[in-house]
């Protein structure tokens, strides 16, 4: 008996181990996802917006290592004042969704 529940406390053991890597596994590559998701979304809508000054802080490190804020906002023509306020929530009501790869085979 007592041979019988060492086993089965491994076998408990080994697969709760098992499903918390998963569930680690499975967190990780969803939120990466999801905020790199959500990166592109708010970038998206600050392009819209012509709002360059909040668009620049999801541009790449490379990129924001080559031009300073103002003189990205200045030279793409950022708005200001009351049309950027109207043009952000012009911007709010985008929705954007993940692209889903195509499925082999099928045809568009």
């Amino acid at each position: 008996m007592l041979v019988w529940n060492k086993k089965f406390l491994l076998a408990a053991a080994i697969l709760l181990i098992a499903l918390l890597a998963r569930n680690l596994y499975v967190t990780r590559s969803t939120s990466s996802g999801a905020d790199l998701s959500q990166a592109v979304d708010r970038y998206v809508k600050a392009v819209y917006a012509r709002d360059f000054n909040a668009a620049y802080l999801w541009l790449a490190a490379t990129d924001r290592q080559k031009k300073d804020r103002e003189t990205y906002a200045r030279e793409q023509g950022a708005f200001a004042g009351f049309t950027l306020k109207l043009a952000t929530r012009l911007a709010s009501l985008i929705e954007t969704q993940p692209a889903q790869p195509p499925v082999a085979g099928e045809i568009n």
